[in-house]
């Protein structure tokens, strides 16, 4: 009885799948009908104002304030309030990374005030005499944005005492940016800051004066990586050649040899593309892409471009550093420290 329903029921189902079958067909064959009339409806034109109109919402978005964050002006999208300050008078200190002149921790309480802030504090100089219009009309507590990125500037002694002196260890972070952040991880004494920077940049200084920062013994070393500079140009006969790479690759010898205790020749064709791959980061660093990288991170991780390649490059790099520590691993002796990565494997 139950193997007779249970054929029954198989039977059922068949048919209703076969009879099913037709009609996803016609659906398929209907949505690739309709997406094919799309496509050919669509125009460049049309392409590129839905484009435009995404991104000019997508900064919207990104601007949003909550509601206790201190007033300013107007801004326009993606150039922010750059357009209101007198070039004549700014006076910018240029820092890498460095994009707000005071930002407030999330959870910060200033004068009572609680603000919140997207990113992490950092700290640059202005000239009053740029600032003095938003001072008069929006007082000592006043909100920017440097681009893309908001920022909340602060004047008068008494704030600027309360926010560095009394809160200083609220303050000491360092701005991250996304493109800075996907490269670095937050690590390192580029990117990391507060507790783990200082604990890094002390072990750093006090390794790198060991193995003679600073002393004549590096002296040496650099005397040395320059008879085999000196030796390149004169292989060149006289004639006129771009000298980039042999200087490159001279100074990156001396940091190899600070670092992982040997050079590589000139000739080493593994090294020389190294080089070619670090260059190559560095130029693709300021590229646009590179730039909206840092303003719409979620949509370009799958977008193509050049800062896909800046970020394949830098994978390149990091796997010869990774294999250049674990040979040194291999025959490492605790008893002695040799360069720079005998002395991390140690820490």
């Amino acid at each position: 009885m139950g193997r007779d329903l249970g054929t029954r029921l198989s039977a059922q189902d068949a048919q209703i799948l076969t009879e099913a079958k037709p009609d996803i067909a016609v659906m398929l064959e209907a949505f690739s009908s309709l997406a094919a009339a799309l496509w050919a409806a669509l125009r460049p034109g049309t392409v590129l104002l839905g484009a435009v109109a995404f991104l000019f919402f997508a900064d919207f978005l990104k601007r949003r304030r909550p509601k206790n964050f201190p007033p300013g002006p107007a801004s326009l999208p993606f150039v922010g309030n750059s357009f209101q300050l007198d070039p004549e008078k700014v006076h910018l200190t240029l820092q890498q990374g460095v994009h707000t002149v005071i930002g407030w921790c999330e959870g910060n309480e200033i004068k009572g005030e609680r603000w919140l802030a997207w990113h992490p504090v950092g700290v640059a100089g202005c000239d009053h005499r740029c600032l003095s219009p938003f001072v008069k009309k929006y007082g000592n507590v006043f909100s920017l944005d440097f681009g893309t990125f908001p920022s909340i500037l602060i004047t008068g002694l008494p704030l600027i005492k309360e926010a560095l002196v009394h809160q200083g260890e609220n303050f000491s972070k360092r701005p991250v940016m996304p493109l800075q952040e996907r490269i670095f991880n937050t690590k390192g004494l580029i990117m990391s800051s507060g507790r783990i920077w200082k604990e890094q940049r002390r072990f750093a200084l006090t390794t790198l004066r060991n193995f003679g920062l600073g002393k004549k013994s590096l002296e040496e070393r650099i005397q040395e990586e320059a008879s085999y500079l000196i030796q390149m140009i004169r292989e060149e006969n006289g004639k006129p050649f771009d000298p980039h790479f042999i200087i490159n690759n001279a100074v990156s010898n001396i940091i190899c040899s600070i670092t992982f205790g040997e050079r590589f020749d000139y000739q080493d064709s593994q090294f020389r593309e190294l080089l070619r791959l670090l260059d190559e980061v560095l130029n693709l660093h300021t590229s646009l892409c590179c730039q909206l990288y840092s303003v719409f991170p979620r949509i370009m991780n799958f977008v193509p471009g050049p800062h896909q390649t800046l970020f394949s490059n830098l994978e390149k790099l990091k796997m010869f550093v990774a294999e250049m520590i674990e040979n040194h691993k291999r025959d490492w002796n605790p008893a002695e420290e040799r360069e720079f990565s005998d002395a991390i494997s140690r820490k």
